[in-house]
C-alpha cells in the first residue's frame, strides 16, 4: 500500500526535527516508496536529503546511492546514474545487479568500450553469462527487455511440452518432449536477468518446472564444457593448496 506509506512518511517528516539523527532513514524509506511507485524525481529528492543527513551525522547509507542511480536511469540521466553507481560500488563491489546497471548506463551514455569492460566483469562474477553473452554478443547482456521476453517465451513453451508429454502414448516421443522442455528451461534460466521482483518470480517458476522435468528425463544432461573447465581449474588449485582460489573456482563451477 505504497500511497498510504507515502502519506504516513509525509506526516512523520512534518513532525521531525532536522537534528533528529535518524531522519535520514525516514527520507530514505520515503524515497524507496516513491521509487517503487515509479515517482522517480520525488525519489531522487528524498535520496538527496537522506544522503545529506546521513553525511551530517556520519551514518553510512550506500543503498541510497544505488536507488538514486536507478531513479536517474529511469529518467535517462545516465551521467548522474554512473556517478552514483561508482560511489555505491566502492562499498558494495560484489553487487552484480548494480554492476550490470552501471554498464547499461555507460552503454546508454555512448561509452561502448566501458560498457564492454563492465560486461566482462559481470561475466567474471557470474560465469553462466559466458554461454550467451561473450565475444561479439557481449553487449546483448544489457538488452534486458529481449532477455525477459525470450526467457518468458521459453518457459511457456516448456510448459506446453510438459503438458503434451502426459498425453503421448509413445514413451520415446514423450521423452523427446521432456528433453525439449529441459533445454528450454535451461536456456530460460540463463537468459533471465533476475533484477526485478517479476524476474525473480519468473526464475522461481523456471526452477519449479525443472524440478518436474529433471526426474522424468531418461537420459540426464551432461555437465557443460564451461563447468568442466572450472572443475579442472578448481582441482588443480586444491591440489596446489591454493585454497582461496580453489573455493572461488568450485563456487563458479
Amino acid at each position: 500500500m505504497i500511497e498510504k506509506a507515502i502519506a504516513d512518511y509525509n506526516v512523520a517528516l512534518s513532525n521531525v526535527s532536522t537534528n533528529d539523527k535518524s531522519i535520514y532513514l525516514t527520507y530514505y524509506n520515503r524515497g524507496l516508496a516513491y521509487f517503487n511507485n515509479k515517482q522517480y524525481q520525488p525519489a531522487i529528492n528524498d535520496f538527496n536529503q537522506a544522503i545529506t543527513s546521513a553525511q551530517k551525522f556520519q551514518r553510512p547509507l550506500p543503498e541510497a546511492y544505488k536507488y538514486r542511480a536507478q531513479s536517474h536511469m529511469e529518467l535517462k540521466n545516465y551521467s548522474e546514474a554512473i556517478r552514483d553507481f561508482e560511489t555505491y560500488l566502492k562499498s558494495k563491489p560484489d553487487d552484480i545487479q548494480a554492476v550490470l546497471f552501471q554498464g547499461y548506463a555507460y552503454l546508454k551514455n555512448g561509452d561502448t568500450e566501458k560498457a564492454k569492460s563492465i560486461a566482462q566483469r559481470v561475466i567474471q562474477m557470474d560465469p553462466t553469462n559466458e554461454l550467451y553473452f561473450s565475444g561479439n554478443r557481449i553487449l546483448e547482456i544489457y538488452n534486458l527487455d529481449l532477455r525477459r521476453q525470450k526467457s518468458r517465451q521459453l518457459t511457456e513453451d516448456a510448459q506446453t511440452y510438459i503438458t503434451e508429454q502426459k498425453s503421448i502414448p509413445s514413451r520415446t516421443l514423450a521423452n523427446i518432449k521432456i528433453s525439449d522442455a529441459f533445454n528450454n528451461l535451461d536456456t530460460a534460466w540463463l537468459y533471465s536477468p533476475t533484477l526485478t521482483k517479476e524476474d525473480r518470480i519468473l526464475k522461481d517458476s523456471i526452477r519449479e518446472k525443472l524440478f518436474v522435468v529433471y526426474p522424468l528425463m531418461r537420459t540426464k544432461p551432461e555437465i557443460s564444457e564451461l563447468v568442466r573447465k572450472y572443475v579442472v581449474q578448481a582441482q588443480s588449485a586444491t591440489t596446489g593448496k591454493n585454497y582461496d582460489e580453489a573455493i572461488q573456482l568450485w563456487s563458479k563451477a
